[in-house]
């Protein structure tokens, strides 16, 4: 089904039609095959064969990276980060860039060595969003090996501007080193809370991160919330967790 979505999308074929090359993905992806998923989904993507449909093109690469499929990480990568669908997030883009089968994928080695680059040049600049989503990427170990005293260095960079997201990492991660520019607690969960309302997904696992690591006082309801809260956002670190816990539980 797959091959013949492709001999009708090829612009030499004699069979050419972006139609029908539609519907045999749609097939192939309704029958559970991954790269039929990834397909399908580029064809809702781009407006080829069906309808533009950004929310669809985004359920179809999710089903084929929960396959297993590297395509479906690059899929998803793309989406967090031009923000048709989701909020931008350049982590969730990394995390997913970064995993296990996505380092066998040049496409998506490629995707994440041009953002890191990007990063390193706006840093290089002084840019402070950069700094912030630079330092954070090396905190996450995506990028710089996980240094974290690198990761300081770029995040107090920002911090030290008056950047209310490089000011709540510092607090949430660094809390053992004493700094002015670093937010407080109730400065950390005004500011998540005000993300969460406007759909960013990582704003409701940073909050639920500072809760579990016991930042601040809260009740198990109060926890639940937040874990709601992530996986109606979409947020996909939250979502393998709780899976991962099921697994582990034998659930």
């Amino acid at each position: 089904m797959v091959a013949l979505g492709f001999l009708y999308l090829a612009e030499d074929s004699p069979l050419h039609d972006e139609v029908i090359s539609a519907q045999w993905f749609g097939r192939a992806a309704e029958k559970g095959d991954s790269e039929g998923m990834y397909e399908y989904g580029s064809c809702y993507l781009a407006g080829r064969g069906v309808e533009q449909d950004y929310s669809k093109a985004y359920s179809l690469f999710l089903k084929c990276y929960l396959k297993g499929n590297p395509k479906g990480n690059l899929g998803l990568a793309r989406f967090y980060l031009d923000g048709e669908v989701v909020p931008c997030d350049i982590q969730t883009a990394l995390r997913l860039l970064s995993t296990d089968v996505a380092t066998q994928f040049p496409a998506a080695q490629a995707l994440k060595q041009n953002l890191i680059e990007n990063l390193s040049e706006g840093m290089e600049k002084r840019e402070v969003a950069a700094c912030v989503q630079l330092g954070w990427a090396v905190l996450n170990g995506y990028a710089g090996d996980g240094n974290r005293a690198l990761a300081y260095g770029l995040l107090t960079a920002a911090a030290v501007r008056q950047d209310p997201l490089a000011r709540c990492l510092l607090r949430c991660y660094f809390s053992e080193q004493e700094q002015d520019c670093a937010a407080d607690v109730e400065e950390c969960r005004r500011y998540f809370r005000q993300l969460m309302e406007i759909g960013c997904s990582w704003a409701a696992r940073e909050l639920l991160l500072m809760a579990l690591r016991g930042d601040f006082e809260a009740t198990e309801d109060e926890i639940q919330q937040l874990i709601g809260k992530g996986l109606e956002l979409g947020d996909l670190t939250i979502r393998e967790l709780l899976i991962r816990q099921a697994a582990e539980a034998g659930e």
